[in-house]
C-alpha cells in the first residue's frame, strides 16, 4: 500500500480529487474512495522487493553522493598541509574565555568576535603565505538602473538560488522589468566570484559562468572581479571562499540576530592562504571531480529510481 501510494497512479488521482484553496486538501471520506489494485501475494511481494531495492540503492548513493562534498574541507586541510581542527563540545567551560582590555577597544567589543575558535582558525592560516582579500582582488560596484539594457524581463540571481553544496546556480530567473525588486542591482559578468554577505557562513558563493554573463544580481552579494596578483587561480579563490577556513572568518566577522551580515569592509579584511601555484591547481581539479561526481550519483540515484517506479507500475497496471 505505501510504495502504491508513490507511484504516478495515486499522484494523478491525488490531483484529479483534491479541492484547490489555500491549502489543497482531500477529506477522508474521499480517501475512502481511494481504489487499490491488489494483485496476488506473490507480485505483491515482488513489487516490495523491487522497490526496497530500488529505496537502498538510492540512499547508497545519496550517502556517497553527500561524502564527497562533506569531505571537501578535509582534503583541503591536507593539501595545505593543516591539521583539522576538532570540533570542541558546546559546554560553558568552552564558551567562556578572557580578551585582553587593550585589542578588543581597538576594533569590536562583542564576545562573538573574540571566540577563541575563530583565534585558532585565523592562527592557522597564518602558518601559510596569505594576503587580506582586499589585496588580492577588486571589489566592484557596477550597478543596474533597473531601465537600460533590458527589454522586458532581464536574469536574476538571487542568494536563495545558489546550491550550498556545490556552489552552482541552481536558477536565474528571467524576471519582468516591471517586478523587479529594489535589491536586483548588482550587475555581474563572466568569471565573477559572488559572495553572500547575509549569513555569509552558509556558503552561498558561486563563480558567474558564461551562459550567466551580464545578469543582474542581489545587493545582497559583494562582486569580486579583478585579481591582482600573479599565481592566483580563481577557481582555489572560489573553493577556498567556500571553505571551513574562510566561512568561519566569514562567521566572525558577521554582525546582526537571526540574519548576521557582514559588511564590505569586514569581507575585504578575510585572510586567503595563497600555497605554491601547483597546489592550488591540485585542489581545483579534486574539488571539481567530487562535485562532478556528487551531480552525477544523484542523476543515477534519481534515475534508477524512476525506472524501478516504472517497472512496478508496468506490472500492477499490466502496460
Amino acid at each position: 500500500v505505501f510504495f502504491y501510494t508513490q507511484l504516478k497512479p495515486y499522484k494523478q488521482w491525488i490531483e484529479s480529487t483534491k479541492r484547490a484553496a489555500g491549502q489543497p486538501n482531500i477529506n477522508a471520506q474521499e480517501y475512502k474512495s481511494l481504489e487499490i489494485p491488489v494483485p496476488p501475494e506473490n507480485i505483491q511481494k515482488n513489487i516490495v522487493a523491487i522497490l526496497d531495492k530500488a529505496y537502498q540503492s538510492k540512499a547508497l548513493k545519496l550517502q556517497q553522493a553527500q561524502e564527497l562534498v562533506d569531505d571537501i574541507d578535509t582534503f583541503i586541510y591536507n593539501s595545505l598541509d593543516l591539521k583539522e581542527p576538532v570540533h570542541k563540545e558546546d559546554s560553558i567551560n568552552n564558551r567562556v574565555f578572557k580578551v585582553h582590555l587593550a585589542p578588543a577597544f581597538t576594533d569590536r567589543l562583542d564576545p562573538h568576535f573574540y571566540n577563541p575558535e575563530f583565534e585558532e582558525n585565523d592562527d592557522l592560516i597564518r602558518t601559510l603565505n596569505h594576503k587580506k582579500l582586499k589585496d588580492i582582488i577588486s571589489f566592484s560596484n557596477e550597478s543596474w538602473n533597473q531601465k537600460d539594457y533590458f527589454t522586458e524581463t532581464f536574469p536574476y540571481i538571487e542568494i536563495s538560488e545558489i546550491n550550498l553544496l556545490t556552489g552552482e546556480i541552481n536558477n536565474v530567473v528571467e524576471t519582468p522589468i516591471d517586478n523587479a525588486a529594489s535589491r536586483a542591482k548588482m550587475i555581474v559578468r563572466e568569471n565573477d566570484i559572488i559572495v553572500s554577505t547575509t549569513r555569509p557562513h552558509r556558503g552561498a558563493i558561486t563563480k558567474i559562468t558564461k551562459e550567466n554573463d551580464f545578469s543582474i544580481a542581489s545587493t545582497g552579494f559583494a562582486v569580486l572581479r579583478d585579481i591582482k596578483i600573479k599565481d592566483l587561480d580563481r577557481d582555489y579563490l572560489l573553493f577556498i571562499l567556500r571553505s571551513e577556513l574562510v566561512k568561519k572568518q566569514l562567521l566572525q566577522r558577521s554582525s546582526g540576530g537571526n540574519y548576521p551580515a557582514i559588511t564590505q569592509g569586514e569581507l575585504k579584511k578575510v585572510i586567503i592562504p595563497i600555497p605554491d601555484i601547483q597546489i592550488q591547481k591540485k585542489i581545483v581539479a579534486e574539488v571539481e571531480k567530487r562535485i562532478s561526481t556528487h551531480k552525477r550519483l544523484l542523476q543515477e540515484a534519481e534515475t534508477e529510481f524512476q525506472q524501478a517506479k516504472q517497472q512496478v507500475e508496468q506490472i500492477i497496471l499490466g502496460k
